[in-house]
């Protein structure tokens, strides 16, 4: 029996400079769409293995809304984690507890056949024990079988063996096999193939047969890896060691204390990743990972896509063997314009289109369903490839670009760095440097680029950030590839430690009022004023080192070359609000029947303190206490800004609205959109991308070197705030704007401030000429926190 659409609907998205569409596919309403494994039939139907709704089939269609959907079979499979189709009326699927052959025997388009082909593996009821299959192209099968987490219980009777010194870590091998790959032939023999894995839930086979499984970052996974799967190796995870007679009998029967105390051992029997997806930045817990063999998915044939079950994207893995040692880069390929969740993918026969199954199990944001990326023919603007030289890398890109910008080596930004594995969950990423460039050479079709660097060693990631005008139009700026193995020949040149910095010279710093506006100066020099402006108190204008302008002189002034005359309530820095029991504090619109006022200013040392009142209508709304503290030194300065906000009238109701709140209006020369410069955030998100997201700093600099960079304490109210960080050269922090930023509906950012209470937020602004990179800005900002 056919199961029709009923009123869900499919959105289509441009994704990748229109090379891409992503569909929403409509499924029907009375499934549960949480994806555990993606096939095709030999009649080019979906077959679509679901946690609680069976086993469904679809006949495609373009239009993701005309899917003619049927149950193959209703019944509800034990989180069911793969499938291997291999006729109209015949698959194989992975569940907890077994692989299951499910057949339709009579032909008439229901399963009626569940066969155990395997269940030698344990079971111990843990939630967290996923099973993946990779047929062997014999007739068998690889398994990945994961281990239980500590996040949930284990049963008093399980499947197999149990061994109460596997019940260890966070992350375990209580009962038999879990935490290896198992080899299950075509009698359901099953055997051992790999050990020390965590939660591998995803392997895919090139077209050479070389087998690849991810894992997920946590317990002994400083970050997510794509290892390359070889018989017999140890890869990292000392918890499936339990089940290793070998190594219980001849080295120790408690694999994860072993370990622990012996750290240079671990590193020296552990196989690196092949490639190390940097966690957050790339990816956060790799799923199902497929290879494109037939070339017809765009420039990609032969590379490799992987999906985030926590992160609203793909990835692409670029592999290759160097000195016998496989290895590779990865660079995020549908960032934003899928869902979370994404954990199954499958090619469709003809290769042009790739479904992206999600399913719902706490790691992300909730998500679930089915999407259809689809080619359209034209050649994506894109980094093609990533490869080590003797020298450095060749980057090859899939299309033309200008020899004199690839010859500029401005345009190349290199870092290196590693990410230590141990008992603990995850690590950030260590010994983070900075490497030079010492040539670029573009090749003479101008695709591609040599890059000569310093400091290339194995064991460490190298993540290039690309800049500039050769930058500009690229899907994505950033590429990162892991190190295993150098290229025969390549001299090693360790990265010279650079002389202690010269010590900084204390600057003197002085405050002087005259009515209501304070004069801050900095070795005689003009910092800033305080001032009233249009609607509210300011600072404007800011001076850097070199008494270079870093705000935007309009309103103040008009007709200043290059600025623009837009949002005239952007003046300087300062501090408001664009929904206050329904009040708009934010913009000039309202003349002065809205306005921030101060009634009482002083100065005190290097402060100012401001007793402001907000006026509605010629009444008091809400007041607040603002001190503002002015440091530098001979090479940078330093304003902190703290607000105490007081409700000594009424009930304070801040709505949810992406105006607000501690703000600068920056000089054009910080225009992100049209004069080159930079933007970063805390989490190393770069470009436009930053706006909205939440962050503890962003920071901004133009082509001149001149950097402002903008930090929340992260003791302040819902921290990390969001933040309104434009290309235009505006950037404020707000923490009441989840819904604004996100468009997220179901989030609401609104909060009440009772009457009688008060809150209060610290920020710093910085005017520097450090590099504008998250290594430089996460010492700036540490320091201060420190403070």
């Amino acid at each position: 029996m056919k199961k029709f659409l009923l009123s869900v609907f499919a959105l289509s998205t441009s994704l990748l400079a229109e090379s891409y569409k992503v569909d929403n596919i409509t499924t029907p309403l009375e499934i549960a769409p949480e994806i555990g494994g993606l096939a095709f039939n030999p009649s080019g139907e979906l077959v679509v293995v679901t946690r609680r709704s069976g086993i469904q089939i679809a006949k495609t269609a373009k239009d993701p809304n005309g899917f003619q959907w049927r149950s193959f079979s209703d019944d509800s499979l034990h989180n069911p984690c793969g499938v291997q189709v291999i006729s109209d009326s015949e698959m194989f699927v992975s569940q907890m507890a077994e692989l299951t052959k499910v057949s339709d025997t009579d032909k008439d388009g229901i399963a009626d056949s569940y066969e155990t082909i395997s269940n030698e593996f344990g079971l111990s009821g843990n939630y967290h024990e996923t099973n993946y299959i990779l047929p062997d192209g014999k007739d068998g099968w690889y398994i990945a079988v994961g281990t239980a987490s500590h996040n949930g219980p284990t049963f008093y009777h399980t499947q197999g063996e149990y061994k109460h010194n596997g019940r260890r870590g966070r992350n375990f091998a209580a009962v038999k096999w879990k935490g290896w790959i198992m080899h299950i032939d075509a009698k359901g023999k099953m055997t051992p193939f790999a050990k020390g894995f965590r939660m591998h839930n995803g392997m895919g086979m090139s077209s050479d047969g070389k087998i690849f499984a991810g894992d997920n970052q946590g317990d002994w996974r400083g970050t997510s890896p794509i290892y390359h799967i070889q018989k017999d190796k140890f890869y990292g995870h000392p918890s499936a060691l339990v089940w290793d007679d070998k190594f219980t009998k001849e080295v120790s029967n408690n694999p994860l204390f072993y370990y622990i105390n012996d750290m240079k051992q671990y590193e020296k029997d552990r196989t690196p990743a092949a490639i190390e997806l940097p966690h957050g930045m790339m990816c956060s817990s790799p799923g199902e990972i497929v290879f494109d063999t037939k070339g017809a998915f765009g420039p990609y044939k032969g590379q490799a896509f992987v999906s985030d079950i926590a992160g609203p994207r793909l990835v692409r893995l670029m592999f290759e063997e160097v000195d016998g040692i496989t290895q590779g880069a990865c660079i995020k390929f549908a960032e934003k314009k899928l869902k979370t969740g994404n954990n199954r993918l499958v090619f469709n026969p003809k290769g042009d289109e790739l479904y992206v199954g999600q399913t719902l199990r706490g790691w992300g944001k909730p998500s679930e369903g089915i999407q259809r990326i689809s080619f359209n023919g034209e050649a994506p603007n894109s980094i093609l490839n990533m490869q080590l030289t003797k020298e450095g890398f060749l980057i090859t890109f899939t299309q033309e670009k200008s020899k004199g910008e690839l010859a500029k080596l401005a345009n190349y930004s290199f870092q290196s760095y590693h990410y230590p594995s141990s008992h603990r969950y995850g690590s950030k990423p260590a010994d983070r440097k900075n490497l030079k460039v010492l040539k670029s050479t573009p090749s003479s079709d101008n695709k591609s680029v040599l890059i000569e660097i310093e400091g290339l060693r194995t064991g460490r990631l190298f993540q290039l950030d690309l800049r500039g005008e050769l930058a500009e139009g690229l899907d994505q700026k950033t590429i990162v590839y892991t190190i295993n193995k150098l290229q025969p020949g390549t001299i090693v040149n360790e990265v010279k430690a650079k002389a202690a910095p010269a010590p900084l010279k204390p600057a003197s710093v002085k405050l002087s009022k005259a009515n209501d506006k304070v004069t801050v100066t900095v070795d005689g020099k003009l910092f800033t004023e305080f001032i009233q402006g249009p609607n509210k108190p300011c600072l404007y204008p800011i001076n850097g080192i070199d008494q270079e302008n870093m705000t935007r002189h309009y309103p103040f002034k008009n007709g200043v070359k290059g600025e623009s005359s837009d949002h005239p309530w952007h003046t300087g820095i300062y501090f408001t609000f664009g929904k206050i029991n329904g009040v708009d504090f934010w913009n000039t619109k309202h003349g002065k029947t809205q306005q921030i006022k101060t009634v009482d200013l002083q100065t005190q040392g290097n402060k100012i303190l401001a007793h402001n009142q907000w006026i509605h209508k010629d009444k008091k709304l809400l007041s607040d206490i603002t001190e503002i503290t002015f440091s530098a030194d001979s090479q940078s300065r330093y304003i902190d800004y703290k607000v105490t906000l007081i409700a000594d009238t009424i009930d304070l109701d801040f709505g949810d609205t992406k105006e607000g709140m501690m703000a600068i209006r920056m000089d054009p020369s910080f225009r992100v959109k049209d004069q080159k410069a930079t933007v970063i955030n805390s989490n190393a998100i770069q470009g436009k991308d930053v706006w909205g997201k939440q962050a503890l700093w962003v920071s901004y600099a133009n082509t001149s070197g001149a950097v402002i960079s903008i930090m929340e304490s992260s003791k302040n109210f819902r921290s990390p705030t969001h933040w309104h960080a434009r290309d235009y050269g505006l950037c404020s922090a707000n923490p009441f704007g989840a819904r604004s930023y996100t468009r997220d509906r179901s989030k609401n950012g609104a909060h009440t401030l009772k009457k009688g209470q008060q809150m209060t937020f610290h920020y710093r602004f910085a005017f520097h000429k450090n590099p504008n990179t998250k290594n430089a800005i996460d010492k700036i900002y540490k320091s201060w926190a420190q403070k």
